[in-house]
């Protein structure tokens, strides 16, 4: 599960790092994992983004995992694989997709009570 949440923040983090000019030549695509590390490292220089985690894995495990640039500027920290960071609310739409698929293949319905899937949750908070 560690593997899948660094992928989703990678895949989450990158998108403003990706979002270059797009008069700039596209780089190709790297050969191997260092000259990814120096792409991303670029791209996170020319769009001045501070920081970020990668995560690239198989089914048979990660491959790598990295954190590259810093995760706090001020206090001069550098990022490393274990850095948390803000994904604010966009891990809403992830987790209604996830839910929207699993109704699609008939493992839950929409019309299940939160309660059903989660016990924990109070059978009181949705009858008010």
């Amino acid at each position: 599960m560690k593997s899948i949440t660094r992928l989703f923040l990678f895949c989450l983090l990158a998108i403003p790092c990706f979002a270059q000019n797009k008069k700039e030549e596209t780089p190709k695509p790297a050969q191997s994992i260092e000259e990814l590390k120096q792409q991303l490292e670029k791209i996170l220089k020319d769009t001045h983004t501070p920081g970020m985690a990668v995560a690239i894995v198989h089914r048979e495990g990660p491959e790598w995992i990295a954190g590259l640039g810093k995760a706090d500027v001020a206090a001069d920290r550098t990022t490393s694989p274990e850095t948390l960071f803000r994904i604010g609310s966009t891990s809403k739409a992830f987790a209604a997709l996830s839910i929207l698929k699993l109704a699609n293949e008939g493992k839950l319905s929409l019309e299940d009570p939160v309660h059903k899937l989660a016990p924990e949750v109070s059978e009181s908070l949705g009858s008010e």
